[in-house]
């Protein structure tokens, strides 16, 4: 498998506060895995940057002690979601005994054995690309809901003045129900576990015109960068590129899982 991580602070940020955990994991009978966990504090709250990199210290824990080769996806997804409820009430405490408003979003990626599982809490996202590009989890904004619901589409949204609302984040809020995917990954498809800056200025179209050009490399992910900041871009950028391995393989976790793009709450 190939991996890079880039990430770029705002042009207008005194720091970055986004966070990102990219590892390469091997199994005897997984094989190589990919674990992917990217967070962006929140920008509009104090010390964003904590926020973030407490999640990714969870996350980096839970799976250094995790003994993923007896795992299945429902194991995963229970394990996950323990993850985030202790972030979140760690993220609540904190804020509570220093008088701050602390929060975060997360996405995280286990590639393993031709397979994908994805978990998400607010608008940092996960795409695959392959013959085309598709963005696998679903944002928890305002202006998400509303495109679903069809009271805005996706060219009005991007200029919504509400597009930072986002509806649940991790350290704000009485709790989360973070989104669960699974499905089978391609050979050579590549993965896109990114923050909102990088994706505010550019359309998914280009992402893809970007990353579907010969094997993942550094420069795919500059070129991304680069472009958000050219056309204004103020947040924090950061990224994970993920490109599979051609030889997929079975295990637990591929029989176990039930459908493609599965979506558990």
């Amino acid at each position: 498998m190939i991996v890079f991580a880039d990430s770029s602070p705002g042009t207008h940020s005194p720091t970055n506060q986004d966070s990102v955990l990219a590892e390469l994991l091997h199994d005897q009978r997984l094989g190589r895995m990919v674990f992917v966990v990217v967070a962006d504090g929140m920008g509009g709250m104090d010390q964003g940057e904590v926020a973030s990199a407490t999640v990714v210290d969870h996350f980096g824990r839970w799976v250094r002690q995790a003994d993923l080769a007896t795992a299945e996806p429902g194991w995963l997804w229970r394990e996950w979601g323990q993850v985030v409820e202790q972030v979140h009430r760690a993220l609540l405490d904190y804020s509570s005994q220093r008088a701050l408003t602390l929060g975060s979003t997360v996405t995280v990626l286990l590639l393993a054995a031709g397979r994908y599982h994805v978990m998400n809490v607010g608008d940092t996202r996960c795409y695959e690309i392959a013959d085309g590009i598709r963005q696998i989890t679903q944002d928890h904004s305002l202006v998400a809901q509303e495109v679903r619901r069809g009271h805005l589409t996706e060219a009005t949204a991007r200029t919504d003045s509400r597009q930072n609302v986002l509806l649940q984040c991790l350290g704000a809020g009485a709790g989360v129900r973070p989104d669960f995917y699974a499905g089978a990954a391609p050979p050579d498809a590549k993965y896109l576990v990114c923050t909102d800056g990088l994706r505010h200025f550019v359309s998914d179209q280009e992402i893809w015109q970007v990353l579907s050009e010969g094997s993942a490399c550094p420069a795919q992910l500059g070129q991304l960068i680069h472009l958000n900041r050219q056309r204004g871009e103020t947040d924090d950028i950061s990224g994970v590129l993920v490109q599979n391995s051609p030889q997929g393989g079975t295990n637990q976790l591929q029989a176990a899982a039930k459908s493609e793009g599965m979506v558990v709450r």
